[in-house]
C-alpha cells in the first residue's frame, strides 16, 4: 500500500515528467512514507530544501489528497488497518521539519 501511494504521489506531482534535474521533480530519493502504529498516523514526507513557500505548498496539497484518499481506501477494505491520520510535512536544510497538512480518513471527499 505504501508503494502504491508513494508512485501514486509520483505520478500527481512529476505529471509523468522525466526532467529529473527540474528542482521540483520527486522520486525514491528524497520522498518517503512512514508510520507511526502507536499514533495510528501514516507520514508522508519530502526532503527538499530547496523549495520555495509556494512550491512547498502546492505539493503539501497534491501529498495530502494522496495521503487521505489512502487512509480512507485502507480503513474502508479492512480492520487491520489501524491508520485513520496523515501528516504532510517537507524536510529542509539543518534537519528542519515542516508540518503542511494534516487530517483523517473522516475529512477525506469520496
Amino acid at each position: 500500500m505504501a508503494t502504491e501511494a508513494v508512485n501514486q504521489l509520483f505520478v500527481d506531482w512529476n505529471a509523468n515528467s522525466r526532467l529529473v534535474d527540474d528542482p521540483r521533480y520527486i522520486s525514491d530519493e528524497n520522498t518517503s512514507i512512514g508510520f507511526a502504529p502507536n499514533e495510528g498516523v501514516m507520514y508522508v514526507w519530502a526532503t527538499k530544501p530547496e523549495w520555495d513557500r509556494s512550491t512547498r505548498e502546492e505539493w503539501a496539497e497534491v501529498a495530502a489528497g494522496v495521503a487521505c484518499r489512502t487512509v480512507l481506501a485502507e480503513s474502508r477494505a479492512g480492520q487491520d488497518w489501524a491508520y485513520a491520520q496523515y501528516a504532510v510535512a517537507v524536510l529542509g536544510g539543518a534537519g528542519g521539519t515542516e508540518f503542511l497538512r494534516w487530517g483523517t480518513a473522516g475529512s477525506c471527499a469520496d
